[in-house]
């Protein structure tokens, strides 16, 4: 077996151009003294394998070892994707470590997940350069499809984290079109051995090639998960599979919907000898009824949303999983759990003493004017506390805590009761909470978006209404008073932001949909220096993450990174 520093040390040379600090990798990922090739014919071994892929979605400090708090797995990366959004304010910039990706300066973050998933694509590669899945038995094939499934949804972060998207600020939309990355995401590796003039050449693959890649990877993770019963929630089985290929339909849809340009390059890679599959469509439409189905597949695969008491316990609400995970995290004990700083736990959880909010005042709030938004008989809004029952010990009762009500009564208005951990006062403990990576009402609400294209606007309405009235309020009042697109997407986002709140998924609708980011409204409670606005009808610039420039030095001179966003759009007056 090659000598592993000197094998990463290639790598990130040709592709990251990152000084890779392996210890944390090999702490996470298990080493054998066998070979790759007798690893990979071992249905036990490539288990190991998998059960490390799944550890490593919650290791922290993956990026050197460093003492970057935000450097936190893929729960890191969810809580980064909501401070670029506009509902999550935070009681205090003290000690906020995310304050630089808040206020839209955070060109150094990106080299994070650019490093973290590429790592995950590396070790997925070293199995599969390896790997026959006709030689392995059902358990072995199982793992492959693991193997794929992990590695597609690397490239899915990676290419929608990364590709430049118009911003409605000249100085960097004419400096992307000037550089000529327009539609181009990231290179792709591909299971094979390079040699280091390939990497270095290797340029940003444009999107109608990265999307048959994914799909690619995403048929043969389906067709080698069938029959897989995971042990744990936080491997990859078909479900997933079908909620991945539901959020590329739904993100090709969108493309394609708003630019005909774009479907026609889509169209004219079709039949391209470059081994990736042809995603056999004709128009946006297409990928509206292919949303719409693999959402339905998770939809009725035995998933249920979760009901007001699970939503609501004090002790495994969102930390534990449920009926309703798709996928998530699995932590059991104390030797799993991340590090207390670094942890979501920590970051998210608002009445335990052991957290960022209960030992530095730094709490995760909801934006004010959303609140206003969920009427009483949604039964979502105790998630929050509400500025009229803020400071008070008699409130307490009608909140998900098991805290004190003096306790209670200390915590700020708009504070996030919606995560809980097993243990208030001891972290050991405490730290033992899982993360839910999808939900199966995400499926929900992603399918009444793709029904408005390809049933009309009553078949929308008509889903959005039915989830919302049978498992969200109390009464079944609500009603989707809609008259037009806009209109219904203005709707469904205020749905899926009161949903999916502090979950990392709506950045993605934000960026997809090129909704405007506005956190000066009348009334916000967002810190002064965080009241960004940006241009309507166009992706926010810190969207669109920023390549560092030591990894774009390291590549050919045809590699060209994003532009540099920080500091271009300023706190609102």
């Amino acid at each position: 077996m090659k000598n592993k520093t000197f094998r990463y040390s290639i790598y990130a040379m040709g592709l990251l151009a990152l000084p890779l600090m392996t210890g944390c990798i090999e702490e996470t990922f298990p080493s054998s003294s066998a070979t790759g090739e007798q690893v990979a014919k071992d249905p036990a071994a490539l288990e190991n394998i998998v059960n490390s892929l799944t550890n490593y979605t919650i290791s922290t400090g993956t990026y050197g070892g460093s003492t970057d708090y935000t450097d936190a797995g893929m729960p890191g990366f969810m809580m980064a994707r909501d401070r670029m959004c506009e509902d999550n304010p935070n009681t205090s910039t003290e000690w906020d470590w995310y304050r630089f990706i808040s206020v839209g300066t955070g060109t150094d973050w990106g080299t994070n997940p650019y490093y973290y998933f590429y790592t995950f694509i590396d070790k997925v590669n070293d199995m599969l350069k390896v790997s026959n899945p006709d030689e392995l038995n059902d358990n072995g094939r199982h793992m492959i499809g693991n193997l794929y499934g992990f590695r597609a949804m690397s490239y899915m972060e990676l290419a929608r984290l990364y590709e430049f998207q118009t911003t409605g600020y000249a100085e960097l939309d004419n400096k992307a079109s000037a550089d000529g990355i327009m539609g181009l995401t990231v290179p792709i590796v591909e299971a094979r051995d390079y040699t280091v003039a390939e990497l270095v050449a290797n340029p940003r693959a444009p999107f109608h090639t990265m999307y048959r890649f994914i799909m690619t990877d995403l048929d043969k993770a389906e067709e080698l998960l069938n029959g897989f019963q995971r042990p744990k929630i936080s491997y990859i089985n078909k479900s997933v599979i079908y909620g991945f290929k539901a959020r590329m339909w739904l993100e090709m849809a969108s493309r394609f919907d708003r630019s005909p340009e774009d479907l026609a390059r889509q169209l004219a890679a079709e039949g391209s000898d470059d081994g990736y599959n042809d995603l056999k469509i004709s128009n946006a439409l297409d990928c509206y009824r292919n949303a719409a189905t693999y959402a339905e597949k998770v939809i009725t695969d035995g998933f249920t949303p979760m009901s007001e008491s699970e939503w609501h316990d004090p002790v495994n609400g969102f930390c534990q999983p449920n009926n309703s995970w798709v996928w998530g995290s699995y932590i059991t004990s104390i030797e799993e759990h991340p590090r207390r700083w670094y942890s979501f736990a920590t970051w998210m959880n608002s009445d335990a003493s052991w957290s960022w909010g209960g030992s530095y005042g730094l709490y995760q709030s909801i934006e004010a004017n959303l609140f206003a938004k969920i009427p009483e008989n949604d039964w979502r809004k105790r998630s929050w506390i509400s500025p009229e029952d803020a400071g008070s010990e008699a409130a307490a009762p009608k909140y998900s805590t098991n805290s004190s009500p003096s306790n209670f009564a200390s915590l700020p208005a708009y504070v996030n009761l919606k995560f809980h951990v097993p243990h208030l006062t001891d972290y050991d403990p405490g730290l033992v909470a899982c993360v839910p990576f999808m939900r199966v009402e995400e499926m929900f609400l992603l399918r009444a978006e793709a029904l408005y294209h390809t049933d009309g606007l009553g078949a929308a309405q008509s889903a959005l209404e039915t989830f919302v009235n049978t498992y969200r309020y109390t009464d079944g009042s609500y009603v989707c008073n809609a008259s037009s697109y806009t209109d219904f997407i203005q709707k469904l986002m205020i749905q899926r932001r009161i949903e999916l709140w502090g979950e990392g998924l709506v950045f993605y609708d934000y960026k997809r949909l090129r909704l405007g980011v506005n956190r000066a409204q009348p009334g916000t409670n967002y810190p002064e220096t965080y009241r960004l606005v940006t241009a309507s009808g166009y992706v926010a610039p810190w969207m669109n993450c920023y390549i560092s420039d030591y990894a774009v030095s390291m590549k050919d001179a045809s590699f060209k990174g994003n532009p540099n966003f920080s500091g271009v759009v300023k706190a609102a007056n």
